[in-house]
């Protein structure tokens, strides 16, 4: 089954775990200018600041995989206006 890439949606990293879990993944903190903020783990993850381009499936969701990101983990609430700021800054 191929799955395409419809969009996109960007977001900054703004953490990144200094060590590695048993499988080799390191945490990644991921948060889109509209506050919304996610958890992830990847093997070879992003350096704190950049920005990074998430695809989107047909139904919108990001595709997490293809993006080569595992055990997404939505944050709740959205980050506040302020915080959303001092990441994008």
């Amino acid at each position: 089954m191929k799955t395409e890439i419809h969009e996109v949606r960007l977001f900054r990293c703004f953490g990144v775990s200094s060590n590695m879990n048993a499988f080799g993944l390191y945490g990644v903190m991921l948060m889109a200018k509209n506050g919304e903020a996610y958890e992830a783990a990847k093997h070879e993850p992003p350096v704190k600041g950049s920005d990074v381009v998430l695809p989107l499936d047909e139904s919108g969701e990001i595709n997490w995989a293809r993006a080569g990101y595992e055990i997404p983990r939505r944050l709740t609430p959205d980050a506040p206006k302020a915080v959303v700021k001092q990441v994008f800054a």
